[in-house]
């Protein structure tokens, strides 16, 4: 069997995911359990094995009590790109995810 390549960027994703899971003092079984995956799953998303489902993504950010876009990009300090406007959730009225 080869060995699927890491995408950097969902490898970086899962680097955060794994960083705020940590944070909260989780273990990947709690992280898991609250998003209804298994141990294993959570594990490949962390170690960028794995390309994440919106709903797996979203569903993590929401357990770990963070915004998705916090996940997505690096804090540090670079160039970014002006007039960027993001899509939130809270900007809109909408119901709350379920």
């Amino acid at each position: 069997m080869v060995a699927k390549e890491v995408n950097p960027a969902v490898a970086a994703v899962g680097r955060r995911i794994a960083h705020c899971r940590r944070l909260r003092g989780w273990t990947q079984d709690k992280l898991a359990f609250a998003v209804g995956l298994s141990r294993p799953t959570i594990a490949n998303f962390e170690r960028g094995r794995h390309d994440l489902l919106l709903r797996s993504f979203l569903d993590m950010a929401d357990a770990l009590n963070v915004d998705p876009c916090d996940l997505l990009y690096d804090p540090k300090p670079g160039p970014r790109i002006s007039g960027m406007t993001w899509y939130r959730p809270t900007d809109v009225n909408s119901s709350p995810r379920t």
